[in-house]
C-alpha cells in the first residue's frame, strides 16, 4: 500500500478518484509535489495491453499533471519502494 504524506494529501485529493487508486496500488510513497508528479508520469510511462482502463488512467494523469504542473517540463518517474 502506497503512503501518502500529509503535507500532500490535499493536492492528492485533487487526483480523479480512479488514478488515485490506481497510484496506490503501485506501493509508492508520496512525500512531496514531485512525487505526485513522478507518479502520474510514471502511469504515463505504462504498457499494459491487457487493462482496458489504461488509456483514460493515462487522459487522467496528462490532465492532473497540466493542472498540478503547468509550467514545468516532465520531472523523474518515482520510485517504486
Amino acid at each position: 500500500m502506497s503512503h501518502v504524506s500529509e503535507k500532500i494529501r490535499y493536492e492528492f485529493e485533487s487526483v480523479p478518484i480512479g488514478l488515485k487508486y490506481h497510484i496506490l496500488e503501485k506501493n509508492i510513497r508520496l512525500n512531496s509535489h514531485d512525487d505526485l508528479v513522478g507518479a502520474l508520469n510514471s502511469v504515463l510511462q505504462e504498457e499494459d495491453e491487457e487493462n482496458e482502463l489504461l488509456p483514460v488512467m493515462k487522459r487522467l494523469a496528462r490532465e492532473t499533471l497540466g493542472r498540478l504542473n503547468p509550467q514545468h517540463g516532465q520531472p523523474p518517474i518515482a520510485g517504486i519502494h
